[in-house]
């Protein structure tokens, strides 16, 4: 283990083993793994290349050890998945896992069109079964909600958009004290934004839901353009208001 190199360097395997790491990391392989045997480590010319064989032998050596009870997990799915998080965090440039940050190992386009489908999908499904519920038309829930998914797809997908992909900032889990008494000396207002961007997104998706359906209300009673306008835009209004309140106050 100590004889030096032809070259004159110093012996690769000793030095390699002279870190905590590297020494954690030949246990596992070797000694606590009775079938694999620590001399082929001797064959092995090159500082970097043992380091390489070290690391590169420890992920299937710990997960193809048998563990009676345990779940097998194959060892070229585990090195994925961990590659992946490896790459997180090169790219998030932290040594911090953290559960809210693991949606940014997508890029941030793919993160906003994901969000819109998935609200599209959500609320157009629930609105439409809603809908045939109350009306009975399986045409008319159908028709109600492709709008309100489209719409609320569309108007979710800019909202995130406008306050994280814009912005760049990162979602993140809001940090909350608990006191049984009393109140924080200093209490700072941070959810602004946030109540503006929702109100708005809100308000604007309201608005254009109940134009839309006002309309095709006026126009299944057979009403004229005028009255029909006059529905859509009342229609409008109230939908903004209530949309735009709901929307901020969750936001905030």
């Amino acid at each position: 283990m100590r004889e030096p190199s032809p070259d004159g360097s110093p012996a690769p395997l000793a030095t390699v083993l002279s870190t905590p790491l590297m020494v954690a990391l030949a246990r596992t392989v070797y000694s606590d793994t009775p079938d694999h045997d620590p001399a082929e480590l001797l064959d092995i010319p090159g500082k970097q290349e043992l380091a390489e064989h070290l690391l590169d032998n420890f992920l299937p050596t710990v997960y193809l050890r048998a563990r009676p009870g345990a779940r097998g997990w194959d060892p070229e799915r585990v090195q994925r998945w961990l590659g992946h998080l490896a790459r997180h965090l090169t790219e998030s440039r932290t040594p911090d896992l953290a559960w809210w940050r693991l949606g940014h190992g997508l890029r941030r386009s793919t993160r906003t069109l994901v969000t819109a489908l998935v609200t599209a999908l959500v609320i157009g499904l629930v609105d439409g079964v809603m809908s045939v519920g109350f009306s009975g038309s399986v045409i008319g829930g159908v028709l109600d909600g492709t709008i309100v998914g489209l719409l609320a797809g569309l108007l979710f997908g800019l909202v995130r958009w406008f306050t994280y992909t814009v912005t760049g900032k990162g979602l993140r889990p809001s940090a909350v004290r608990l006191r049984i008494r009393g109140r924080p000396e200093t209490t700072t207002w941070r959810a602004g934004p946030r109540l503006v961007i929702g109100t708005l997104g809100g308000a604007l998706f309201g608005c254009v839901y109940g134009f839309m359906v006002g309309l095709l209300r006026a126009f299944s009673r057979h009403f004229g353009l005028s009255t029909a306008l006059e529905i859509g835009l009342v229609d409008a209004n109230v939908f903004g208001l209530i949309f735009g309140g709901a929307a901020g106050l969750t936001f905030g």
